[in-house]
């Protein structure tokens, strides 16, 4: 840029332009050098700011300044200089620098008032959204609040993560000669079915793994742009799960979950899918909204889907619908409510399920996948991953090149798709080699496993010493008390209440469990924090 040379220029000159001794007449040129160092001082620190405007400012004024500089440098440089040329060519500077500032400015001024009135317009439809939002900001979130329980992403949360390449086959088009499932994408991206997708697997095949995988792409809005194109894409997941509190197994949660989410995303919708005196309601301060009942919210849903799917589409993910805590009429009713949902234009439902009877009749026309049909090439990398993950397995395959094979073929047809108990085994036979073991010892382990889920957990019990089975057996029912001991503090209309994190610490009163009245005893207190050798001895017990 020429103002960053000019600048530049100055900045090299100036530190060279001090008072010589020599020459004939000091008060002068002391006097022309103050002024020449004043002139180039401004001219510097001014081409910086220049610079901002160098679109603006003109070539010729600034070689024609740059010039004249040269020009001044050199004269003042001889020491036989002529002051009125020093004067004259100061003058020159002067005017010239003045014409190229004056340019800029008045071009800037000319950009500045052609974009002065796209300014003012942005302005007043900045103060018109924020108007719009401080009004509407209060019922929305009275209406939210009232929708919201705390556990409401807990199973969420809980649910393991796909491993790394896994699943990946339900989010490609299936070829036409597979007959193991229906295709997901092609049900996802057609216009002219209602029905719902059924997701179907045994207990511990990972179904609610691949919901959230599911779940996690949709978010995302990838692998997806089929379906999407043209339109907003709007999705919102519910997690049932018998062993949560009594929203997470109930219809009133799952519906709660769903609009919820549907509202955060479309915050302008919500006074149009409630009631018009819930809204009155959520308008008026101080006021409380009541209690939604199931009715209402499945209304609203339905009013949300027909408000926004002219220029929208949904996919609401509902997993574990046999977790939902009621008998087969409620699961009927439940079915029949998602069902007429998924009636509606532009909303699509997947859920998951184990394979009960009353859901292979309620399903048995919809398109489905049967998940443990679908997953061994998704076992075997896991198994492959996992096991050569480990440095000791490796040395074990060097001397056997066929253990991998025969281990993770065996893995596969014993598994019979369930994600959990291959899990289990390939835990246990990684233990096994941090024991010690070689590799026939490992093949004679996973011959003893049982293939089946329950008959394993009833191996791992039997498996505890007889002297340590008490112990195991109160730990495990003090756990499951915990689960069940579910009241939430945060809502004050819930029936239940959230009870202690159940910590490792608590368990060092087992101990003392053999004098049934222990918790009363004088003996009985709060570990001392600030004990330091109480506090490493416990931490070394619980190790």
């Amino acid at each position: 840029m020429a103002s960053k040379r000019n600048g530049e220029a100055v900045s090299m000159v100036l530190p060279s332009m001090k008072h010589d001794n020599s020459v004939a007449n000091p008060p002068l040129e002391s006097m022309i050098t103050k002024e020449v160092r004043h002139i180039l001082t401004n001219i510097s620190q001014k081409s910086t700011k220049a610079d901002l405007f160098s679109s603006t400012a003109s070539t010729s004024s600034n070689k024609n300044i740059l010039t004249d500089m040269e020009e001044l440098i050199h004269k003042v440089a001889d020491s036989n200089m002529d002051t009125g040329d020093i004067s004259r060519t100061i003058d020159k500077i002067r005017n010239t620098y003045a014409r190229a500032l004056r340019t800029m400015s008045e071009r800037l001024e000319d950009s500045i008032s052609a974009r002065s009135h796209d300014l003012v317009t942005l302005a007043d439809k900045v103060d018109k959204l924020t108007r719009m939002m401080e009004s509407e900001t209060m019922p929305q979130r009275k209406v939210l609040d009232r929708l919201y329980y705390a556990q409401m992403d807990e199973r969420r949360n809980r649910v393991s993560r796909a491993h790394l390449k896994t699943f990946q086959w339900l989010f490609r088009h299936k070829s036409e000669d597979d007959t193991l499932w229906d295709d997901f994408l092609g049900w996802l991206f057609s216009l002219d079915t209602h029905t719902m997708y059924w997701i179907r697997g045994k207990a511990g095949s990972r179904k609610s793994t691949l919901m959230r995988e599911l779940d996690q792409k949709i978010a995302q809005q990838r692998d997806f742009h089929e379906w999407t194109i043209g339109s907003e894409a709007l999705h919102a997941s519910s997690y049932l799960w018998n062993a949560g509190s009594v929203e997470q197994k109930s219809l009133t949660g799952l519906l709660l979950s769903l609009v919820h989410q549907l509202f955060q995303q479309r915050a302008d919708l919500v006074e149009h899918s409630v009631t018009s005196n819930r809204w009155q309601i959520a308008s008026e301060r101080g006021v409380a909204l009541r209690n939604w009942s199931d009715d209402e919210l499945k209304q609203v849903l339905k009013t949300f889907a027909r408000q926004a799917c002219p220029d929208a589409k949904i996919l609401f993910l509902v997993d574990g619908l046999d977790e939902y805590d009621g008998d087969d009429q409620e699961r009927l009713s439940m079915i029949a409510f998602l069902e007429a949902l998924a009636a509606e234009d532009g909303v699509k439902i997947c859920v998951s399920s184990r394979p009960w009877v009353i859901y292979k009749d309620a399903f048995k026309f919809c398109p489905q996948l049967w998940l443990e049909e679908l997953t061994k090439g998704d076992i075997s990398l896991y198994v492959h991953d996992h096991l050569l993950g480990s440095q000791l397995f490796r040395v074990q395959q060097q001397r056997y090149p066929k253990l991998l094979t025969n281990i993770a073929d065996e893995i596969i047809q014993k598994a019979a798709g369930v994600f959990l108990w291959v899990r289990l085994v390939v835990q246990e036979l990684l233990k096994r080699l941090r024991d010690g073991a070689f590799a026939a010892e490992l093949l004679k382990q996973l011959h003893a496993i049982p293939p089946d889920l329950d008959d394993y957990f009833m191996r791992m019990m039997e498996t505890i010493d007889q002297r340590y089975r008490q112990d195991a057996s109160i730990m495990l029912q003090i756990a499951l008390h915990r689960m069940d001991f579910t009241f939430d503090q945060t809502n004050p209309d819930s029936k239940h209440v959230a009870g202690p994190d159940l910590l490792l610490l608590h368990l060092k009163y087992l101990d003392d469990e053999e004098a049934p009245n222990f918790v009363n005893s004088k003996d009985f207190r709060p570990l001392r924090y600030d004990d330091d050798e109480e506090v490493s001895f416990w931490i070394e017990t619980l190790d």
